[in-house]
């Protein structure tokens, strides 16, 4: 494990970043806000994946690049948006392993946060297993996964003159493409459609 220091000065000492960026990006950091890390990847000063595996070894955790990795459904429901933020985690994976536990695989920009994984623990009642990520990414994610609830009254509105059959069409495909939904589940659930519109018909 590297020792505790800045992130910024040993990016600068393996070589990955040079002192003038450095600069440049805690000047930004002290009128904008923000993780260091997060914003070298924004001013193209290092590569998403090279900030990812300098945080794992900076860690000593295993790392996941959430841009390419499968958001368990199953997973996900474990855990509230609430509670997900409170604990700092997104859980995106979950082992079952009998006769133990469950294991829960899940996210964090600060695997050091052990509160944070101790409350996730207790509220899944799960093992919990962190995995580094970057801080942008863990956002862009974060946010889309859990996105904002809508209240029926937007969705009352949004539904006005929509060709309804179009519309479950395109769900159902965006359920199975984000791993929501499986095959099997969607061959059901039509099963299912078609039998209440045949007793209806009767």
């Amino acid at each position: 494990m590297l020792p505790r220091r800045r992130l910024g000065e040993l990016l600068v000492e393996r070589s990955l970043i040079t002192c003038e960026q450095l600069e440049t990006a805690l000047a930004k950091q002290g009128k904008e806000g923000g993780r260091i890390g997060s914003i070298l990847v924004k001013l193209g000063y290092i590569l998403e994946e090279e900030l990812l595996k300098f945080l794992s070894l900076y860690y000593d955790v295993p790392e996941v690049d959430l841009r390419h990795t499968p958001i368990s459904s199953e997973a996900l429901c474990l855990l509230s948006a609430e509670k997900a933020r409170a604990c700092g985690v997104l859980p995106f994976r979950l082992l079952e392993r009998p006769p133990d536990r469950p294991l829960l695989f899940v996210a964090t920009p600060d695997p050091t946060n052990f509160d944070g994984l101790d409350m996730a623990r207790t509220a899944t009642g799960f093992d919990i297993e962190p995995f580094v990520c970057s801080f942008g990414l863990f956002e862009e994610t974060f946010r889309r996964v859990y996105g904002k609830p809508a209240s029926p009254d937007d969705v009352h509105q949004l539904l006005q003159g929509v060709d309804s059959e179009r519309l479950m069409e395109i769900i159902v495909k965006l359920l199975v493409k984000k791993n929501l939904m499986t095959v099997e589940e969607l061959t059901e659930a039509i099963c299912d459609a078609v039998g209440r519109r045949g007793e209806e018909s009767e």
